[in-house]
């Protein structure tokens, strides 16, 4: 017999479908409720990583792209370290900052070469997709 379950983990939600294993003749080998699990969650503890007084703002602010130079969050995330400043000289590749999203870390590249003009962002600021993270000036 299978069930499905919506369960949220760090906000995030997640359907799961769970299937009642019988033992032999049809009995059931385990009370649903006593029954340990088979394989334990792995946990990825990047609370290490994560800046530890993320601002009271829950999502960014920042301006939707509106000029050129401009470079946009990809996707929304948690901004988890900026590796520039304003007035850095950049080259096409280098990275800006680094994106969490979904538990994975995005490294946000410069498009094109230039000098960093302005920063929207700080570490642990959440961002919404579309949001301006950096301007670039050629």
């Amino acid at each position: 017999m299978k069930r499905k379950f919506k369960i949220t983990i760090e906000g995030v939600s997640h359907e799961v479908e769970i299937e009642e294993i019988l033992g032999e003749a049809g009995s059931q080998t385990a009370s649903p409720m006593s029954a340990s699990p088979l394989v334990k969650p792995q946990v990825n503890n990047k609370a290490a990583e994560r800046p530890t007084n993320p601002p009271a703002v829950a999502v960014s602010q920042a301006p939707k792209v509106t000029g050129k130079g401009v470079i946009a969050a990809p996707m929304q995330g948690m901004i988890l370290n900026v590796k520039v400043k304003v007035g850095d000289t950049v080259k096409t590749g280098d990275v800006l900052l680094v994106l969490e999203a979904m538990k994975m870390d995005t490294d946000i590249p410069s498009p094109r070469d230039g000098i960093v003009k302005e920063i929207f962002v700080s570490a642990g600021q959440n961002v919404k997709r579309g949001g301006a993270l950096v301007a670039i000036e050629a």
